[in-house]
């Protein structure tokens, strides 16, 4: 791993007792993840995935999420990767239906390279040429860390998505958001770490 040091990563769920949301505090390994692609770290402090091999790194844990306005919040850390034409590469399903699934049966994937943040309306596991939008002002390179926000209207199906804090677009699945009840983090051929994960619901 070319002697990178993993530091202690700070990460928690919070659902915050304000404006609405509900009063529960749950520390990151409280999850019941899941590994069932590559080498994973699961500790209190959060998910890093050590290979560069898999295309597609697989980790899962149930998550239920309900409610009218869902916001979720983490941070990537993007180490070395062994991709020499898409950078590093990692990202975040939400609303997982098939969780076992490479493609996690229905989900919304916010997936990030070295050129492009992109939005995925998986359908059915499939992710290629499935509807997508490519937010190109978001780049990436090894060494950086960004930080990502989801908030989610399931009622109008509208998500908005941010990164390092400044809104970038609202995006409009063709189709209801997805009943799953589980998330799962990805990488693709990178070393990345998970951090500062957090999700409320209203």
């Amino acid at each position: 791993m070319k002697n990178k040091v993993f530091a202690i990563l700070t990460v928690l769920i919070l659902a915050v007792a304000t404006n609405g949301f509900a009063a529960e505090t749950l520390s990151f390994a409280g999850l019941t993840w899941t590994q069932v692609d590559d080498v994973w770290q699961v500790t209190d402090s959060g998910l890093v995935n050590a290979g560069t091999a898999s295309t597609n790194t697989h980790i899962f844990a149930p998550l239920d999420q309900t409610g009218n306005i869902l916001t979720y919040t983490w941070t990537i850390y993007f180490g070395d990767t062994a991709s020499a034409t898409s950078g590093p590469m990692a990202g975040l399903h939400l609303f997982v239906t098939d969780p076992w699934n490479a493609g996690r049966g229905d989900s919304l994937l916010i997936f990030q390279d070295q050129n492009r943040l992109v939005l995925y309306e998986g359908v059915n596991g499939t992710l290629p040429g499935a509807y997508r939008l490519e937010v190109t002002e978001a780049k990436v390179t090894v060494g950086e860390t960004h930080s990502y926000k989801a908030v989610v209207n399931t009622v109008s199906g509208a998500v908005e998505i941010y990164r390092d804090e400044q809104f970038l677009y609202t995006w409009q699945p063709k189709n209801p958001i997805p009943d799953g009840s589980y998330i799962s983090f990805r990488t693709n051929r990178t070393i990345a770490m998970l951090m500062d994960f957090s999700f409320s619901s209203k």
